[in-house]
């Protein structure tokens, strides 16, 4: 069984327009798409999507690269961010961070590559050991 994680933005842009009363008479609410934080599959170590290229970053505000759970963390900390998955259920950091800790012991998909002798191009390990990808995947 496998289950992707997302990151939810709770922060909107809202563009109000104003009559010459002075009274509003519209919003306009826009939010943005969720952001890809791994994959949760049965046997394996929880495998995060990594972001090197900061304009695959620049509609959520975020100026730095995410290449370590350190840099997650960092993100799942601001209280304007939630964790979904993909059947779009609030997951909680500490319930989140948990379950990455549990499945530590699985298949590191990193070390798979490696075993099995494929491309490492866009795959890497932060200095904890966990794996990241840093393309699109599902």
């Amino acid at each position: 069984m496998t289950c992707n994680h997302y990151v939810r933005f709770k922060s909107i842009q809202v563009a109000t327009t104003i009559t010459e009363n002075e009274k509003v008479i519209s919003n306009k609410v826009q939010t943005i798409e969720d952001l890809h934080l791994g994959l949760s599959a049965m046997g394996r170590a929880f495998l995060f999507r990594g972001y090197k290229d900061l304009d695959d970053l620049a509609d959520y505000g975020i100026a730095n690269p995410i290449v370590s759970l350190e840099d997650w963390v960092e993100i799942l900390n601001n209280r304007n961010v939630v964790i979904v998955d993909e059947h779009r259920n609030q997951v909680e950091i500490d319930e989140f961070l948990g379950m990455v800790k549990r499945k530590r012991n699985g298949i590191n998909h990193y070390d798979y590559l490696v075993k099995k002798g494929y491309s490492l191009e866009d795959n890497w390990k932060d200095s904890d050991g966990n794996s990241f990808c840093g393309s699109h995947f599902s």
